[in-house]
């Protein structure tokens, strides 16, 4: 599990910034792994959004964070050509909650 969370961190600050959809996958997948204790692999556009209702409801991920993945699905999903480079801020807030 540890090598596949490095994995996934490593491709994802390799992730192309304009790569909405990358991003977003592998923000879930690497989340649902730290939360969950569980992997998933491949996401399809369904499994996604199941997995990120899943990760909104639980209370180690902060509503902040759940926002802004919520608002990025959401923009993806509506096709808004408005998601360009994609600076979440999620650096600023805290990811998970001890």
């Amino acid at each position: 599990m540890f090598a596949r969370r490095q994995q996934l961190i490593k491709l994802l600050e390799e992730a192309p910034s304009t790569d909405a959809s990358t991003i977003l996958d592998l923000t879930v997948l690497l989340l649902f792994q730290q939360v969950k204790n569980v992997t998933a692999f491949g996401l399809s556009s369904n499994q996604r959004s199941l997995l990120l209702k899943l990760l909104t409801m639980e209370r180690k991920v902060t509503e902040e964070v759940a926002q802004v993945l919520t608002n990025l699905l959401t923009k993806m999903e509506t096709n808004d050509d408005n998601v360009g480079d994609v600076d979440t801020g999620l650096w600023r807030v805290p990811v998970l909650v001890d």
